[in-house]
């Protein structure tokens, strides 16, 4: 998937909880170190029914509090980039995707996100049951998660009726539940990603993990 951003506006911004989102623009996240509790579990950055943003974040790591709440919450959009974030800990998913297509989440690092070690995981759980970690995605489409690192947390990447998503050259190695979960997903490509290590040392479940 080759998604390009035409007759854009471009902004630069500070990271700060719920920051505004419009359609059709391309947003610079001012690097630094930031300490953001996602209040409303909505999302530092919140994109809900648009079209056509990027989220440029070289040098941005970003760390919440507690294990809840998301980096970025993406409903209802089509045509969103989020890219080279260097760290987001701490939330329950760094990214959260519902309902939207043409997702892009390249060049980031979203590690030590929501982990547990206890209880038993059944491949058949729902997305009610979803564990936490680097990407979720519920009901997208044409979507691609590609050169990032998402290690240390419950699932690397986790699909839930999903179709013609991409998911190649991750490292989603040492996680406690999945390097890539899919349910009732379809029409998926899913190469050369490091799912190595994939392990619970108290419930052993039906974790996934080999190098893919």
């Amino acid at each position: 998937f080759n998604f390009l951003l035409t007759g854009a506006c471009w902004a630069q911004t500070a990271l700060v909880d719920n920051m505004p989102i419009a359609s059709s623009t391309s947003y610079t996240i001012t690097p630094g170190t930031y300490s953001i509790a996602d209040v409303g579990n909505d999302g530092i950055i919140n994109i809900t029914n648009k079209s056509n943003v990027v989220i440029e974040a070289t040098g941005v790591t970003t760390t919440g509090t507690g294990s809840t709440g998301y980096v970025v919450y993406i409903s209802n959009c089509d045509n969103i980039t989020i890219k080279n974030f260097q760290g987001g800990s701490g939330y329950k998913y760094a990214v959260y995707a519902q309902n939207s297509r043409r997702i892009t989440v390249n060049g980031c690092t979203f590690s030590n996100n929501k982990k547990n070690l206890i209880g038993w995981i059944g491949i058949g759980d729902n997305k009610n049951a979803a564990l936490g970690g680097g990407v979720f995605m519920y009901n997208c489409k044409n979507s691609d998660v590609f050169s990032n690192v998402m290690t240390n947390q419950n699932d690397g990447v986790a699909l839930y009726n999903c179709d013609t998503i991409r998911v190649h050259d991750n490292n989603l190695s040492h996680n406690t539940g999945y390097g890539v979960r899919m349910f009732h997903t379809n029409y998926c490509t899913i190469n050369n990603n490091d799912c190595s290590y994939t392990n619970r040392t108290t419930d052993p479940s039906d974790c996934a993990h080999k190098l893919l």
